[in-house]
């Protein structure tokens, strides 16, 4: 009797408790726009408010169905997030990683702000799990400080992370990188438009590596101590590092890189870089400090260091190098590396022996640097020639470009030119990764003296390029802003 009574009390108990249960679910459920968080039906994400329950579920499943705009509630007192300065307390924690997925449909998160000197594993998300998924996701206008594993979508991966991008500057001490801090997963098909200043394992797209990285584009200026790259800081393991890119300068101490810092057992194929890299110790244009094998890569840009520095690979300790280039315009030092190349060769597929042209790289002859056909840069790595300074030479017919006065200058300059027949006039101004930078002249002139000035207040120390284009004619020269 006793015993009949017990089981009727025990499954009461459990009915209330499975009714409970079904009751939360309703009620988390209700709290996102739909969906009931399953892989087929994820929770819709429409709000900041939305955005920020993902922590109370970390193994759903979530797509975005708006943009959400988090610069208000992360960046003033009043914001839903503000959190006493501190702003976005990341997705998760050092313990308790996501192991769903969010799927961003292609819509942004605007303005995400972490201001937390002394915190670790910080991004929107501390941690991604092994099976955690993040894809198709945009973060723009981002900031974030932190102390260590910081990156601007996960402080620490383990899962995928494909096909994101990212926007804005990062700030740290150790494994710090525009996407991710420290990746132990797949990184693929993904692009960091980051400007980082950091200490120790610091690169463009991730901090430390050691997992897969291929297909992505890292963009931006990469400043740190030790092991910077402008992908990746540090890398390790016998992992793939292949199909990606670089554009901008990296600026370090010691193993400083501008696509990887240092290797160590990696395998890194069909990569290139562009952009000016400087340190003092173990210094190249691609690679700080290399142990593995590299090939079918190359590098461009102006390389300044000290001890054990080459135009490409710094320290090379070991493994096989094949067939890896770099322009020997931009950079010259006097290493025992493999044959630099003029910025001519440099632009003609016959120079690049063994590589495959068929699926992996594409030139357009005499115009463009090799590039990546399944990872597209917009515009095209291509140089911008001055007609004195190597070997494509422009044969000056319909007019002449002086050197520009004061040179170096600071903050403003002038540039003068002569037409001697009337055209259309294009001049412009770029940066030395050939991003443009302004436009001075844009319109029909007729024959005579001219005289435009620069001012580049709003512009960064650096040698800069000033390209004259007249009827189809191009004449470039370069300058030096010093602030």
């Amino acid at each position: 009797m006793q015993i009949m009574r017990y089981m009727k009390t025990l499954t009461s108990n459990f009915i209330l408790l499975l009714l409970i249960l079904i009751s939360f679910q309703k009620s988390f459920a209700q709290t996102f726009a739909g969906g009931d968080g399953t892989k087929e039906n994820p929770f819709q994400i429409s709000s900041p408010e939305q955005l920020n329950e993902i922590r109370n579920s970390l193994d759903s499943h979530f797509t975005l169905v708006n943009n959400i705009d988090l610069a208000f509630d992360t960046q003033n007192p009043e914001g839903l997030f503000w959190n006493d300065s501190l702003g976005w307390d990341p997705i998760g924690d050092r313990q308790f990683f996501f192991s769903g997925s969010l799927k961003g449909s292609g819509f942004i998160i605007e303005g995400l702000t972490i201001n937390s000197p002394d915190a670790r594993v910080i991004g929107l998300f501390a941690g991604i799990s092994e099976n955690g998924e993040i894809q198709n996701l945009k973060i723009t206008n981002l900031r974030i400080e932190g102390q260590s594993e910081i990156g601007g979508l996960v402080g620490k991966n383990y899962g995928l992370i494909e096909n994101c991008l990212v926007s804005g500057e990062v700030f740290g001490g150790q494994k710090i990188g525009g996407l991710i801090g420290g990746n132990y997963g797949v990184v693929k098909d993904n692009q960091a438009n980051v400007d980082i200043t950091g200490g120790n394992r610091v690169g463009g797209l991730i901090g430390e590596n050691e997992g897969v990285v291929v297909n992505n584009i890292a963009i931006g200026s990469i400043e740190g101590l030790s092991y910077v790259g402008g992908l990746i800081g540090s890398s390790i393991y016998i992992k793939e590092i292949v199909n990606n890119i670089h554009l901008g300068g990296v600026k370090g101490t010691i193993g400083v890189g501008g696509l990887v810092g240092i290797t160590n057992g990696n395998i890194v194929e069909n990569n290139y870089s562009i952009g000016n890299v400087e340190g003092d110790q173990w210094v190249g244009g691609l690679i700080g400090v290399k142990t593995g094998n590299t090939s079918y890569n190359y590098s461009v840009g102006e390389v300044n260091g000290e001890i054990g520095s080459g135009n490409l690979i710094g320290f090379d300790e070991s493994g096989l190098s094949v067939s890896n280039f770099w322009d020997s315009s931009f950079s010259n030092l006097n290493t025992e590396e493999e044959k630099g190349l003029s910025t001519t060769q440099m632009l003609m597929q016959s120079s690049f022996e063994g590589w495959d042209f068929d699926s992996t790289w594409a030139i357009n002859e005499g115009e463009t640097y090799p590039y990546l056909k399944n990872n597209m840069q917009d515009p095209l790595p291509a140089p911008i020639i001055t007609s004195n300074e190597n070997e494509l030479d422009v044969n000056i017919k319909s007019f002449e470009l002086d050197q520009n006065y004061p040179n170096p200058f600071n903050p403003s300059t002038k540039i003068s030119y002569r037409l001697k027949t009337s055209g259309n006039v294009l001049l412009e101004i770029y940066n030395m990764i050939g991003r443009k930078v302004s436009t001075l002249v844009d319109r029909q002139q007729l024959r005579g003296n001219y005289e435009v000035n620069f001012d580049a207040s709003n512009l960064s120390t650096g040698i800069y390029l000033y390209r004259l284009k007249v009827n189809g004619e191009v004449f470039t020269k370069r300058m030096l802003l010093l602030k």
